[in-house]
């Protein structure tokens, strides 16, 4: 009977307390222009080799990962990093019936992609003040987008 209880608290209570105690960490930080311009909106991603991590950019500029409640967050180890889904909305033409938005990064493209943004981080503890300084995309690189994207919002229809 004894060795029935203990294998029956093993099997049952065991994992419990293991996956309970989690790895995972807070990461924070801010995201702002090279010109010292915070970014107000889009989205920060950490990623490895498997798994992609994600944390809103907040209206003043900062960001967090693991912030709702403990074991939340991302598992200790090594990062790369990208700011993106930061838009501008180009006006639409005047005098046409049907208005159609295009959105514009604002992030210059390198810095859209983790593998190309030079974004690295080893994440051992909970970690604040990490600090992404982005280039704003060229008009160059607008105009191109823009040639190359079909209107992602619909506008409004003049009467």
């Amino acid at each position: 009977m004894l060795i029935r209880s203990t294998l029956l608290f093993v099997f049952l209570f065991v994992p419990f307390f293991v996956t309970g105690c989690s790895q995972n960490v807070r990461v924070e930080g801010t995201v702002s222009f090279s010109d010292g311009t915070t970014i107000d909106r889009g989205q920060v991603i950490f990623e490895n080799d498997t798994k992609t991590y994600i944390g809103n950019i907040r209206k003043n500029g900062t960001f967090s990962i693991g912030v709702y409640k403990d074991g939340e967050g991302i598992p200790k180890g090594h990062y790369r990093a990208a700011v993106t889904g930061v838009f501008e909305e180009t006006p639409p033409t005047s005098g046409t019936k049907l208005q159609l938005v295009f959105p514009t990064h604002l992030v210059a493209g390198k810095y859209r992609d983790s593998k190309t943004s030079g974004f690295e981080f080893d994440i051992q503890g909970k970690t604040t003040g990490i600090s992404l300084v982005v280039e704003r995309t060229k008009k160059e690189e607008q105009k191109q987008q823009q040639k190359q994207n079909l209107p992602l919002l619909p506008a409004t229809v003049q009467r």
